[in-house]
């Protein structure tokens, strides 16, 4: 176990989340926390959730999500729409013209896009298929908030400040697929998706997936420099 060693005295108070069922879209979790009086009664003022690697000696960090709807040239995967066809079901005999047949897209879609006319095309496709084409949602978010990167943000300031002494290289950049932090930012607080984890490929879910000792150890130092500094934002006027 690591402790974390808070050498001065911070202003806010720390506290520390392990929800369940985030890998699958946190519904049976996060979603259904935020809305309870305990999860008010922490009186949360900043949130800080997991990030990505990145392969080159930036480290990103993510203050937006994709709304999920269960190489894009020059723009970032966050950038842009996303469609993916995951599942295909239909029929029960290779002899037989099936009734019905299923389809499955994983969507998902930039803070920048328009939802409902994104919806009306989808409803436009079905209708120009053909009779008897329809859709359904498994999951669908239609909340876009972001939390600010202006250096005006008192939260953002600590953030960039602090890696800015370490003279760490940020970018910032929409998260591409679906963390928790989007149920954190719809009830109305600022998250940042941050994990210090630099000369790394991206390899989450995927096979050998490694980190090095010196970028874990070097992670560990950065943590104790950020969760202080943040700890230390005075409380804003609206969240006193």
């Amino acid at each position: 176990m690591l402790v974390l060693e808070i050498k001065e005295k911070v202003s806010n108070c720390l506290g520390f989340l392990f929800p369940a069922d985030e890998e699958v879209g946190g519904h049976k979790g996060m979603e259904l926390f935020v809305k309870t009086p305990e999860f008010a009664a922490l009186n949360v003022g900043f949130a800080l959730d997991e990030g990505l690697a990145n392969p080159t000696d930036t480290f990103t960090v993510f203050y937006g999500e994709k709304c999920p709807w269960c190489n894009e040239g020059h723009l970032t995967l966050g950038d842009v729409t996303s469609v993916n066809l995951t599942m295909l079901n239909g029929g029960v005999s290779f002899n037989v013209v099936p009734s019905e047949l299923s389809v499955a897209f994983d969507i998902r879609l930039p803070p920048t896009q328009d939802l409902k006319a994104f919806e009306e095309q989808l409803k436009s496709w079905c209708k120009a298929a053909g009779e008897g084409v329809t859709y359904e949602f498994q999951q669908k978010c239609m909340d876009q908030t972001v939390t600010s990167t202006e250096e005006s943000d008192p939260w953002w300031k600590a953030f960039s400040d602090t890696c800015k002494d370490m003279n760490m290289k940020l970018k910032c950049e929409i998260f591409p697929a679906a963390t928790d932090s989007r149920y954190i930012r719809a009830a109305g607080h600022p998250a940042i998706g941050f994990s210090p984890m630099n000369y790394t490929p991206v390899l989450l879910h995927d096979h050998n997936e490694f980190l090095n000792e010196q970028v874990f150890l070097h992670g560990i130092e950065i943590y104790t420099h950020l969760i202080p500094a943040l700890a230390s934002v005075p409380p804003l006027q609206t969240e006193v």
